[in-house]
């Protein structure tokens, strides 16, 4: 598995526009060139000495300082003994003798890289000089004592982010696990490709070469669904994991609520409604009580707050849709079940009786619906003129009529019997046949065509 971290990530740049922005950054051969000594010499001091916890400032702490930059400027790297460095680094009177000792030390060790390397740049990256740099910085510092050497472009392994995508894909761990030399014999050992353009193209992948324009991943906040290691990453497949316990494990704990906490989960401030309304706060009810208030009664019940209202009023219409069939233009009714299912939570709650028109092509497919009336309670009064005046201008050829009954009972009164029969015999003369006439109840309805009490259509 941990082989495909590297080639699956060279893969994603190859396969990317981007590829060819990348490769200028891509060593294959190492630049060959002499590191002027005292400027990087005065460089590393200046990284070092605040990583070690001693305060620099480039004017007074360069001169209090000065026998250090003094022995790093004329000191023969290769003849030369420690105790000159360490007699140096103790006139440092205003430094602590701990402070004095650890820059004395580090010293020695940088001196002992210029011998080694005579500063020329492909040498200074080497794995046995990577492992002499990580003796001069604490584990802590490694990576920050890393960086100063990329700023010198010294093709060396020191990607943080890079390492911290590789601790997500391996070990799921979402941190900066490790050091540097623990990183370069990971991209040594893993990849297949030489272990800098490892290191720069994991780089890249986590973000480091994004103000240059290369697209990235595996950020800070990591792009994991459309992350090409994600079939193999252990991270994501924690966090899929993770995800779906707490999914499941909220889904239990909302279950155990009542109606009245849930109410109050999404709208804290409808508490003041819910003592107001004068019912239990577990009662499966809630809603429906709700629902029944008027708008200026629940206005009243939100103390005279719109936004409560308004949050409240949302809420209900979107109860109100879960169960409901949602037609669209082209879908045909099969049945008067049909209509009672897209209707049934629209309707079956109202005080007020309202009437509606379904509007049909000549498949008898569902165009659209319209409200013609709505009247106090049982006095809906409908006249066939508002009806087909929106069936013709929708070039409806035929309708079905609907309504509600407050009452919760949706037997047929003499009345909707009556007005069935004018609606009837209008869409004769107009050429748009009514089909059906359904009253909804509280849960149940009435067909009049189902009940035969229409006259047959030709």
């Amino acid at each position: 598995m941990s082989s495909k971290f590297f080639s699956i990530i060279r893969d994603y740049y190859q396969n990317s526009p981007a590829y060819e922005e990348i490769r200028q950054f891509i060593v294959n051969e190492p630049a060959l060139y002499q590191i002027p000594r005292q400027e990087f010499s005065h460089d590393f001091l200046n990284t070092l000495l605040p990583l070690l916890g001693i305060p620099w400032r480039p004017s007074s702490s360069r001169r209090e300082l000065q026998p250090v930059y003094g022995v790093l400027d004329t000191i023969n790297p290769h003849y030369f003994r420690s105790e000159q460095i360490l007699s140096k680094t103790r006139i440092l009177t205003h430094l602590k003798a701990s402070q004095q000792e650890l820059i004395g030390t580090s010293l020695i060790k940088f001196i002992q890289i210029i011998r080694a390397t005579e500063l020329q740049s492909h040498k200074l990256g080497t794995a046995e000089m990577q492992s002499l740099w990580i003796q001069i910085w604490t584990p802590s510092q490694a990576w920050a004592g890393f960086s100063f050497l990329q700023s010198w472009n010294i093709p060396i392994v020191a990607s943080l982010k890079g390492n911290r995508c590789w601790q997500r894909f391996k070990h799921g761990k979402n941190q900066h696990d490790g050091t540097p030399d623990l990183w370069m014999k990971t991209c040594t050992e893993e990849a297949t490709m030489d272990i800098v353009s490892a290191d720069l193209l994991s780089g890249a992948f986590s973000g480091e070469l994004k103000p240059l324009g290369v697209p990235s991943i595996c950020e800070d906040i990591p792009n994991c669904e459309c992350c090409p290691l994600n079939q193999e990453c252990l991270f994501f497949v924690q966090k899929i994991s993770n995800s779906t316990e707490t999914a499941s494990r909220t889904k239990t704990d909302l279950h155990n609520k009542s109606t009245a906490e849930l109410l109050i989960e999404i709208i804290p401030e409808a508490s003041i409604v819910i003592d107001s309304l004068g019912v239990e706060p577990d009662t499966d009810s809630l809603l429906r009580h709700l629902d029944q208030k008027t708008p200026r009664e629940l206005f009243l019940l939100a103390r005279d707050s719109l936004k409560l209202t308004g949050k409240l009023t949302i809420l209900l219409e979107l109860c109100k849709r879960y169960n409901e069939h949602k037609l669209v233009p082209g879908k045909a009714f099969q049945s008067s079940v049909d209509v009672f299912r897209h209707f049934q939570h629209r309707l079956r709650e109202l005080k007020q009786e309202v009437f509606l028109v379904i509007l049909l092509d000549n498949k008898h497919q569902y165009l659209t619906d319209c409200q013609i009336t709505q009247g106090l309670l049982n006095k809906s009064l409908v006249h066939p003129r508002e009806v087909f005046a929106s069936a013709i201008e929708h070039r409806a050829a035929a309708i079905i009529a609907i309504h509600n009954h407050p009452s919760g009972d949706p037997r047929p009164s003499p009345e909707d019997i009556q007005i069935t029969r004018r609606l009837q015999d209008t869409g004769k003369i107009v050429g748009i046949p009514l089909l059906d006439h359904v009253i909804i109840g509280r849960d149940q309805y009435c067909s009049l065509a189902d009940e035969g009490l229409m006259q047959e259509i030709s």
